[in-house]
């Protein structure tokens, strides 16, 4: 009789598995096109703007923390632009209705109750702009709401243009601050209804008793 060799599960050498092999590449990057580096670099700082937006979106603004500028500021503001013969400082009045007796010169009127349908528009126009001003009658609901909804689309719009790199989307992403007046329309009519410089078509003797809706 023939002895047969005997081996333990796993012992036997047509089971035994050799340990992989790992080769190790050294990249002179020297030698790599400045093309294709440049390339790199491009999708790195791509990468890392789309991840800033997306920080900022999550902990975008809510109403509570909007910042408000008074009347006295903005019309220094938009005084200080006529002179200049500039145009980086943009007024949103949201009122609906009650637009009528007057209003913030050269602002852009966006009733608020078709905000969400116009507000591509609305995206459109305060592009390249350095400061944007909302409000309404009083800036308590409507002035506040619509500017919180303008940041978020905003935040928005510019994470999902950040991959694409154009002229035209950095000018999008240029730093803008966005302010709520305060005591809206109606405080700023107190101080400047009679100024033509600041208000178009005011009309006093609607405005003689206060708030007329």
């Amino acid at each position: 009789m023939v002895a047969r060799q005997g081996y333990k599960i796993g012992t036997c050498p047509a089971h035994r598995s050799s340990p992989p092999k790992i080769t190790v590449v050294a990249i002179d990057f020297k030698k790599v096109p400045t093309s294709l580096c440049h390339s790199a670099r491009l999708a790195e700082e791509r990468v890392s703007i789309s991840s800033s937006l997306l920080r900022r979106t999550r902990t975008m603004a809510n109403i509570g923390s909007l910042q408000r500028i008074t009347p006295g500021k903005l019309s220094a503001l938009l005084l200080a632009e006529q002179a200049a013969g500039t145009s980086s400082v943009a007024v949103v009045d949201v009122r609906d209705d009650d637009y009528l007796g007057g209003h913030i010169k050269g602002c852009i009127n966006m009733p608020f109750r078709s905000l969400d349908a116009r507000m591509p528009t609305l995206m459109r126009h305060l592009e390249g702009k350095k400061t944007v001003v909302f409000h309404c009658a009083l800036s308590q609901q409507r002035g506040p709401s619509a500017a919180l909804r303008y940041l978020r689309e905003r935040d928005q719009t510019l994470a999902s243009k950040s991959s694409s790199g154009s002229a035209e989307d950095s000018a999008a992403a240029e730093p803008q601050t966005v302010y709520v007046l305060d005591r809206g329309f109606v405080g700023w009519q107190e101080a400047y209804g009679d100024d033509e410089r600041l208000t178009e078509g005011y009309s006093k003797e609607l405005w003689k008793d206060g708030y007329w809706m």
